[in-house]
């Protein structure tokens, strides 16, 4: 079984590289500007954003963990017509510090209105079955209209 495992940690390495590299191209672009969001209660969303590759790094903070089966969502919420595409399960309990990310997505455009994490059953849901937790409104970077 040594091989096996091999396998297996190059092909977690890879894929770790892969997220790494997606994670700096973003970071990197010439436009990317940062733009944050918190709430009374410490919970907040960063993402920073590039406009030219439609692309964004997004990560939550101050979640307390869960109790229960329930996870958290993050969600790219769109405005027209109004729709919710799941970005990630962030999973029911995040770091000690109540941070998890860096959650990297693509297909943002004109339509696209703010960056939203829900609590829902294990699993996650196909459409948000609670509402916002922490809310991030791209309006700010001329994204969403």
């Amino acid at each position: 079984m040594p091989g096996a495992l091999l396998l297996r940690t190059t092909a977690q390495l890879d894929r770790e590289r892969g997220d790494a590299r997606a994670v700096n191209e973003v970071l990197t672009a010439a436009d990317a500007r940062p733009v944050f969001s918190s709430d009374d209660h410490g919970r907040g969303v960063t993402a920073v954003v590039s406009r030219r590759m439609r692309r964004a790094v997004v990560t939550v903070h101050g979640l307390p963990p869960l109790e229960g089966r329930d996870v958290y969502q993050l969600w790219l919420v769109s405005e027209r017509p109004t729709s919710f595409r799941s970005l990630k399960v962030l999973g029911p309990d995040p770091a000690a510090d109540g941070t998890s990310g860096p959650v990297v997505t693509g297909g943002l455009d004109e339509w696209s209105y703010a960056f939203t994490v829900t609590v829902e059953p294990t699993g996650g849901s196909p459409v948000p079955s609670s509402d916002a937790v922490v809310q991030l409104p791209l309006l700010a970077l001329g994204i969403g209209s």
